[in-house]
């Protein structure tokens, strides 16, 4: 499980708003791929109101204590395929299927995370 700094006691942006969590799940791709967990990004826009309010306690849960739910922690890395002889490695590229519920926490909370080339960016909608 990650452990991110205790936020108790220290000066802190307000936890996100519900509406926050509606637009990100709102915005979520479609007819993606899944994590580990196989939960489609359709199950969130489909799940309602019942959905967002969870998705929302968790974001408040992590706003406040630091702590990343373990399951999330998971990928799925998949080696694809470049031109060139398939039995050398340097012809392959891995991606890697984050959990859905991950990648809604993500882009509501601006954590930082790492995209092309290794430059650290904040994953912001």
């Amino acid at each position: 499980m990650y452990h991110g700094k205790e936020r108790k006691g220290t000066e802190q942006e307000p936890p996100q708003l519900h509406s926050q969590v509606a637009r990100v799940v709102r915005q979520a791709a479609s007819r993606k791929a899944t994590g580990p967990d196989e939960v489609p990004a359709e199950l969130f826009k489909a799940g309602g109101e019942t959905v967002l309010d969870r998705m929302h306690r968790i974001c408040v849960a992590f706003w406040e204590t630091g702590h990343w739910p373990e399951d999330w922690t998971f990928s799925t890395l998949i080696p694809l395929p470049k031109k060139g002889d398939l039995k050398q490695c340097v012809n392959y590229r891995t991606i890697a299927l984050v959990s859905h519920a991950s990648k809604i926490l993500l882009r509501i909370g601006g954590i930082p995370t790492r995209k092309g080339g290794g430059q650290e960016t904040k994953s912001r909608i």
